[in-house]
C-alpha cells in the first residue's frame, strides 16, 4: 500500500503503478539469507523468513492485480 501511494503521488498511473505495487509485494528475504549464509549466523530464521514471505508473495499478487483491474486501473 506503501509502495502504491509513494506512485500514484509520484504520479504514476496504469501498468507502471501496477508494476511498482507487485514488486514491492515480492519477497525479499533471499537477500537476509544469502548474508545470513555468508556470515554463518541465524540461517534457520531467514531460511523460514523466505519460505513464509515466498508463499504470502503470490497471494498478495493475485489480490493487488484483482484490485487494479476491479478499478481499471490497469
Amino acid at each position: 500500500m506503501i509502495a502504491c501511494a509513494i506512485g500514484w503521488t509520484l504520479g504514476m498511473r496504469g501498468g507502471g503503478l501496477l508494476a511498482v505495487t507487485v514488486m514491492a509485494g515480492l519477497p525479499t528475504a533471499q537477500n537476509a539469507f544469502i548474508a545470513a549464509q555468508r556470515a554463518g549466523t541465524g540461517e534457520s530464521i531467514a531460511q523460514g523468513t523466505v519460505l513464509v514471505t515466498t508463499l504470502a508473495s503470490l497471494p498478495m499478487t493475485v489480490l493487488i492485480a484483482g484490485v487494479f483491474h476491479a478499478l481499471g486501473a490497469a
